[in-house]
């Protein structure tokens, strides 16, 4: 795996991207239904979300889902 290059939050899922093409999808422990709302990079609305998130799917090789999420940041290794 390379490192994080992107992460992105909904209510209930993490999603992120590496340097080397590949996407995380990890649940998150308790859903939140303002992450949206308060996360800094995050986007500010849904469709913003959707847009970001169909660019990040744009360009993946390999897809994981994981049971728990790790709570990578950008620029953390993803090692699984």
């Amino acid at each position: 795996m390379g490192k994080v290059k992107h992460c992105l939050d909904d209510a209930c899922t993490r999603y992120y991207i590496t340097d080397d093409n590949k996407v995380i999808i990890a649940p998150r422990d308790v859903c939140d239904t303002d992450v949206i709302k308060h996360r800094g990079k995050n986007p500010k609305s849904m469709s913003d979300f959707k847009a970001r998130f169909n660019l990040f799917m744009a360009n993946v090789q390999k897809t994981y889902a994981i049971n728990n999420d790790p709570g990578w940041k950008e620029g953390d290794d993803a090692t699984l």
